[in-house]
């Protein structure tokens, strides 16, 4: 039986929505189970999740997982981010992090994640300023990186709803819910 048997194109669900999402950059050097993950203020924009397919006479050559990351949102004071592109611009050094992109659903439990290996910024810029027409300012940050994983999380999900759904159904049954 071959991977493709299993796959009912009849069955692919919904389409996935693409503004339900949320952006993690990790601490250096904290890869793996201990991984430290700093939450910054939301972005309205992530672009550049791209995997090119290396094809030459026909054959497979592999990936090139390697790209830019852009990451947009408005501008704040005090931003972890900012910070950190501050601290390598002071010491002339790359500190090297990961950034995992979760897109989440109706829930907020995560779909799809994507890690992306070994980013550093390498361009920030900002909006226009413009008295004419009164807007957010917006902050655009643009990351390298060796290369990223995609990783499908519906199973966990599903998983963790069906517990929730056990522990409403054990709570709605238990003498406390009436106290």
């Amino acid at each position: 039986m071959g991977i493709l048997d299993n796959i009912n194109p009849f069955s692919a669900g919904r389409p996935l929505t693409n503004f339900h999402y949320r952006v993690d950059f990790g601490l250096s050097g904290s890869y793996g189970t201990r991984a430290l993950f700093i939450k910054d203020v939301g972005f309205s924009k992530v672009t550049g999740m791209t995997k090119e397919l290396n094809i030459a006479d026909g054959k497979f050559l592999g990936t090139n997982d390697s790209g830019k990351l852009v990451l947009e949102r408005g501008m704040f004071t005090g931003s972890w981010i900012i910070t950190w592109l501050e601290a390598q611009i002071k010491k002339n050094k790359i500190i090297k992090i990961p950034i995992i992109v979760t897109l989440l659903d109706e829930m907020s439990l995560p779909i799809y994640s994507w890690t992306f290996f070994d980013a550093y910024p390498t361009k920030i810029s900002l909006g226009e300023l413009n008295s004419q027409s009164p807007g957010i300012l917006v902050e655009t940050i643009e990351f390298e990186y060796d290369y990223y994983k995609q990783e499908n999380r519906s199973a966990e999900s599903a998983a963790k709803k069906l517990a929730m759904k056990a522990g409403k159904a054990a709570f709605d049954a238990s003498p406390l819910k009436s106290k």
